[in-house]
């Protein structure tokens, strides 16, 4: 403890020195309100920078290039497709909901995928007994 008490002395003579009065200044100004640094009125703060209204986001990217949605029309040991804008299968994610006793088993399973060539939504409906269901569905590709 000794030591550092014995070298104070000399690091608060440093810190004198580097201490201007434009430095003292600035941290004197340290506790002040964000408000009282902008160079806009409070009108044009209010109004142009936070009123909702004008507040967009407009810099950031989008990872989402397309959304298309749809429905299909599918009964039981068929399959149905959907055209749709062509997209790129490996960057495309499928969502789907159909309500209906039509997921219960092995039997009576609705699959959705992409064709190859990405311009359709295809259905399989397997399976021997049942009615005919919509499927909606939501194709979404991401760049």
């Amino acid at each position: 403890m000794l030591p550092a008490l014995l070298a104070l002395p000399g690091k608060l003579t440093t810190l004198m020195t580097r201490l201007t009065d434009t430095r003292a200044t600035k941290l004197d100004n340290l506790d002040a309100t964000i408000s009282s640094r902008s160079s806009l009125t409070q009108a044009q703060a209010a109004s142009g920078v936070w009123a909702s209204a004008t507040r967009t986001l407009t810099s950031a990217p989008s990872v989402i290039k397309s959304v298309q949605r749809g429905t299909i029309q599918i009964t039981v040991g068929t399959q149905a497709w959907v055209l749709i804008t062509q997209v790129v299968p490996a960057k495309t994610l499928i969502v789907s909901s159909y309500s209906g006793p039509w997921d219960i088993d092995e039997n009576s399973r609705i699959r959705l995928s992409l064709t190859l060539d990405g311009l359709s939504v295809r259905a399989d409906r397997t399976g021997s007994v049942g009615q005919s269901c919509y499927v909606s569905f939501e194709v979404v590709e991401f760049y």
